[in-house]
């Protein structure tokens, strides 16, 4: 019978589990700022809001697909 693949319980990421609920790149960042003070934390907290703010504020975002630069002999 197949073994059932748990998805990271983090809830915006949809890898697959591989350590304590987590996927590698969750678990990665999760024992990154468990060793870090938690005065870090709180900076970082503040500086992601910041940052999250600066993005709401620029309105709409368009994707921009990466074009081929001409090569140059």
């Amino acid at each position: 019978m197949a073994k059932k693949i748990e998805k990271c319980s983090t809830p915006s990421c949809s890898d697959d589990a591989a350590c304590a609920g987590l996927c590698k790149a969750c678990y990665s960042g999760h024992y990154y700022w468990n060793r870090k003070g938690v005065a870090a934390q709180q900076k970082r907290k503040v500086k992601l809001q910041i940052l999250s703010e600066r993005l709401d504020d620029l309105g709409h975002v368009r994707n921009v697909t990466p074009f081929r630069r001409r090569r140059v002999a």
